[in-house]
């Protein structure tokens, strides 16, 4: 049986309780970049600073510490080839190659396809389905955030019909101290999902990706070009004026971010 680890870094980012946070979009380049600094600016009119709200959470052990909690398991990597990427689809295109997979799927996510997606093709979140569909995974090991506990599991609300419909051994667990041990790891593949994973988390991002020593990189040029820069200043400014013109026009002070 092959081993290979899938890691999506959303997976340390605990999903805030902000109401008119909005996660429902798919991947593009304006979610990426553009929209942190809206969504940025628009808690700031609204009283609130989103790097104190879309934060790492206190319960897992931080990037910077995987290697070492791989090591202390006695998950060999010696001569796994590790790649990241941006976008979680690219573990399909990684992984296509191997039969007989047990994966280790580490995310605040299933990807094994939602009811609001279509599933003709290929995407972030439901790249896993099609993989097991082809009958190239023999295991299955979901590894949720211990956060996903205290707000929207969305196992629970899943899991009946996604047995049903997977006829392979799968286990689900909650938190990092339930990665498997003594077991050699062929291929990792390590995704940011920056259209839901913040600027602000971009060099832990990169020392987790560092610590894996990555042999392929989709997406980027270099590790230097994975951190995304935000004016801080400008985005400070653009808040102050929403606020007032929200002030001076008589509309509620509301949650008012993208």
């Amino acid at each position: 049986m092959n081993n290979v680890m899938s890691i999506d870094f959303d997976f340390w980012l605990e999903m805030p309780e902000f109401e008119n946070l909005d996660w429902a979009f798919r991947e593009a380049p304006i979610f990426i970049d553009m929209m942190w600094a809206i969504r940025a600016s628009n808690a700031l009119a609204a009283g609130k600073d989103l790097r104190k709200i879309c934060r790492m959470p206190d319960d897992e052990p931080r990037p910077r510490e995987f290697a070492e909690l791989l090591d202390e398991h006695k998950i060999s990597r010696g001569r796994s080839k590790v790649a990241i990427s941006e976008s979680h689809i690219m573990a399909y295109k990684w992984f296509e190659e191997l039969d007989d997979m047990h994966i280790i799927h580490i995310d605040a996510h299933h990807d094994l396809g939602y009811r609001d997606r279509s599933d003709d093709k290929v995407d972030c979140g439901n790249w896993l389905r099609f993989l097991i569909n082809e009958g190239k995974v023999s295991k299955l090991t979901m590894i949720y955030p211990k956060w996903r506990q205290r707000q929207l599991d969305e196992w629970k609300l899943a899991e009946a019909e996604i047995r049903e419909s997977i006829k392979i051994p799968l286990d689900v667990h909650y938190g990092l101290e339930h990665l498997p041990r003594d077991i050699t790891i062929k291929k990792i593949l390590l995704a940011r999902s920056g259209a839901w994973v913040p600027p602000w988390l971009d060099r832990d991002f990169m020392s987790l990706a560092l610590s894996l020593s990555p042999t392929m990189m989709y997406g980027w040029d270099d590790l230097m070009s994975v951190v995304r820069t935000m004016d801080w200043d400008a985005i400070k400014k653009s808040g102050a004026e929403v606020r007032a013109m929200m002030e001076q026009s008589g509309m509620p002070l509301c949650d008012a971010t993208i």
